[in-house]
């Protein structure tokens, strides 16, 4: 029903397996721990739908980082 009114407006709808508050909150959990030094951001991507976690390359094998 909600998905019908936004095709009305002529928005395209895709629905996602996360929503925004469940991003918001995995990025949350992530802020509050302490990163290892290969790891030098992370942000939400909403048009991916996922946490993203950028590491530095040099660090990328790193096993704390990919724990």
């Amino acid at each position: 029903q909600a998905a019908e009114a936004v095709r009305k407006t002529g928005a395209v709808v895709r629905t996602v397996e996360h929503t925004a508050k469940e991003l918001n909150a995995t990025k949350k959990r992530v802020d509050a721990l302490s990163a290892p030094s290969g790891v030098a951001s992370w942000h939400v991507d909403p048009e991916a739908n996922r946490v993203v976690v950028d590491v530095v390359a040099d660090d990328k094998d790193d096993k704390a980082v990919r724990a």
